[in-house]
């Protein structure tokens, strides 16, 4: 029994004497070992799901004690558990539907042992649910929006604080949470079939939840728009406008359908008249709309440019129909000419003159002109697509870590967090998908109106964040800077042990921006040293007196295309066109690399004429001022205007076409190439001869 005994001990031999010792026995409770069948003393169940527990338990020796009082506790409910074998206690554990972790006390008690216990955790999940306003069906190319409850199934409540996403066909879309459901729009530019889509959503506290739907893509019905012209297109007179619309393939007519009419009213001088209305179509699909010519005095309309224009609904593709007409002369204003200038043969001599000259004008001329305003707005929708990009990163494919990172704007984010968020994506996605090695199948992701793009190489998956969809023209270009890169740094890049000093930023930028072409959109200063002529003369005066006393002396290109388009009653296209060849003459230059990384903190030390570059304005403030220079005296057709105030448009002769001959220049001397420049040039080469080789016509 456990407590203190006495023990005498008596010894006897003849001849000695008896001899007794008395001492005391102490018999102490022993402690008993506890272990659990939770992994690391832990375990994860949910609102609805009960959980075993087996404690085995032996004495200090290890031999199992099987006669125990062993009892459970958790949420203040006692559990009685049960001896299975060898020392092992069993209980079933029914949780209370309360998030959290919760802990699980075990205590033994036994005659001879200490009352011990053992403490475990147990994290209770909230059963969740969706309440998903599934869209069964959409039409290819249309915006489709998926309402998705996430809630806590038990109380109902929504769970805010999760997240959700849908992937389909490789490309995952974020949620985003409003009000009281996560709603995920994106437009479908799949083809037309089904596709199985998954929702994933998660939330701390909760348990995950997976739901598998489908999405049917359906085709949409093509359709065809055809113009027709009531009556001959004459100067002065009105003129009937008929566009038919009809199912391409059935040819059923379309009805009460909405056609948008525009009229583009070309003078000889340049000028261009612009005119727009709308009617619906009637019974047989035809809509109509009268327009009348106007009449010129000091030039004469030499043809129109009609366009019409159907915005379909969902079921219906778009469709337009151009169409240009050359205009006939008034009959009175012939009449007028006839009486004017004398003999009848003397009229039909010059019409038959006018007639051949129109007929070579109308086959050699036009075509040549129209051909240069397709390439002029192929050029501004190059520039519009420069504008869109955000930002550029190269991460390492095996790790997830940023390698580079470059903003194309003033604003930052976070790279290392973007390039975790893609990493976690690809490994969702290969998880769902059950796919080895995904790398680079997630090519896009929309949110929020930005897109994520992606390349991937053998070591670095080029990412680039735009404002708009991707042009086939960028995405090549951002695969061959990928290429180019991994293979400039291959030895860094096998065997990466995450050090970045290895990486060059003004070799990156410099080609970065040579392979995109990005100089177009970057700061702009002006060389007011250099020839230029009148047109040049005016945009640079334009853009001077915008500028008024500002220090950077630095400007935008497209801030400066609207307003200069309006004075000079030209298109963007061609005001960019002019902006590009005054940088080819060196009237004005785009900042350097330099610049550039010196304002993102990433210079050069010890490049002093770049900082004089930027700080020329302060050094001369701290120097003794120049003595004042006599101004020149204008002359009255330059009289400048005030510096400070930004110019209004003002008249000007007949504008510009696009084929003609620039005023003549003094030879200037020969400048070395720029480097950048021809780098530039070998990669467009080298992209168009890949495109060629491909079959792809794409600029």
């Amino acid at each position: 029994d456990i407590g203190t005994w006495n023990i005498s001990l008596v010894a006897n031999q003849n001849g000695y004497s008896n001899i007794s010792i008395v001492d005391f026995l102490y018999i102490l409770e022993d402690t008993p070992v506890l272990s659990g069948s939770w992994p690391s003393d832990s375990e994860t169940t949910d609102y609805e799901t009960p959980t075993g527990l087996n404690v085995t338990i032996t004495d200090s020796q290890g031999t199992p004690i099987i006669n125990s009082i062993v009892t459970a506790s958790l949420q203040g409910t006692e559990y009685n558990m049960t001896h299975l074998v060898n020392g092992i206690y069993n209980a079933i554990l029914i949780p209370e539907k309360v998030r959290g972790v919760h802990q699980v006390v075990v205590t033994v008690t036994e005659y001879g042992f200490e009352t011990t216990t053992l403490t475990l955790n147990l994290t209770i999940l909230a059963t969740t649910d969706f309440i998903v306003e599934i869209v069964q069906q959409v039409y290819e190319t249309e915006e489709i929006e998926i309402e998705i409850g996430f809630v806590d199934d038990e109380y109902r409540t929504s769970l805010f604080w999760g997240y959700v996403n849908l992937t389909i066909d490789g490309t995952t879309y974020y949620a985003v949470y409003e009000g009281t459901v996560f709603v995920i729009r994106f437009n479908v530019s799949l083809s037309p079939n089904f596709y199985p889509a998954t929702i994933l959503a998660m939330a701390d506290g909760c348990r995950p939840l997976q739901q598998q739907i489908t999405i049917e893509v359906l085709t949409k019905v093509q359709v065809s728009i055809t113009i027709n012209l009531v009556n001959a297109p004459i100067e002065g007179q009105s003129i009937g406008i008929e566009a038919t619309l009809i199912e391409a393939v059935s040819g059923n007519v379309i009805r009460f359908a909405t056609i948008h009419f525009e009229v583009w009213v070309n003078f000889d001088n340049g000028t261009v008249i612009y005119a727009e209305g709308e009617d619906s179509t009637n019974e047989n699909g035809v809509a109509l709309w009268q327009f009348t010519i106007p009449s010129g005095v000091e030039s004469r309309v030499e043809d129109i440019d009609i366009r019409v224009i159907y915005d379909a609904p969902v079921h219906y593709w778009d469709a337009e129909a151009t169409r240009t007409e050359p205009i006939s002369i008034d009959p009175f204003v012939g009449l007028f000419l006839f009486f004017f200038y004398g003999e009848g043969l003397l009229l039909i001599f010059v019409l038959v003159i006018a007639a051949v000259a129109a007929t070579a004008y109308n086959k050699k001329v036009k075509p040549k002109k129209r051909a240069a305003r397709v390439a002029l707005e192929h050029q501004l929708s190059g520039f519009r697509d420069l504008e869109a990009m955000q930002h550029f990163m190269a991460v390492y494919v095996d790790r997830g870590t940023c390698v580079f990172y470059h903003p194309f704007r003033s604003g930052r984010i976070q790279a290392d967090l973007i390039s975790g968020f893609i990493s976690a994506v690809t490994s969702v996605y290969g998880e769902i998908s059950g796919e080895e090695g995904v790398q680079g199948t997630l090519e896009e992701i929309h949110y929020q109106g930005l897109r994520l793009n992606s390349y991937s190489g053998q070591y670095v998956l080029g990412i680039l964040i735009l404002e708009k969809e991707i042009s086939p023209l960028l995405r090549d270009r951002l695969q061959f800077f990928i290429d180019m890169f991994e293979n400039e740094y291959e030895a860094h890049l096998d065997g990466w042990t995450g050090i970045i000093d290895c990486f060059d930023p003004e070799w990156i930028v410099s080609n970065l921006m040579a392979t995109f072409g990005y100089n177009w959109v970057v700061p702009y200063t002006i060389d007011d040293s250099v020839k230029m002529n009148g047109t040049e003369k005016r945009i640079i005066g334009y853009i001077n007196a915008s500028l008024g006393e500002k220090m950077e002396r630095e400007f935008i290109i497209s801030e400066y295309l609207q307003p200069i388009a309006s004075m000079l009653k030209k298109s963007q296209a061609e005001i960019l066109d002019i902006f590009l060849k005054m940088d080819e003459k060196g009237i004005i230059h785009s900042i350097s690399v330099h610049s550039i990384l010196l304002r993102q903190g990433l210079g050069l030390s010890g490049v002093d004429e770049l900082v004089y570059e930027l700080d020329e304005v302060e050094k001369v403030d701290l120097e003794e001022p120049p003595e004042p220079e006599t101004p020149e005296v204008p002359t009255p057709e330059e009289e400048p205007e005030s510096p400070k105030e930004v110019p209004e448009p003002i008249p000007e002769e007949p504008a510009e076409t696009v084929e003609d001959e620039p005023e003549e220049a003094e030879p200037e001397p020969e400048e070395e190439d720029d480097p950048r420049e021809q780098f530039l040039a070998d990669v467009e080469t080298l992209l168009k001869k890949e495109k060629e080789e491909n079959g792809d016509d794409t600029s």
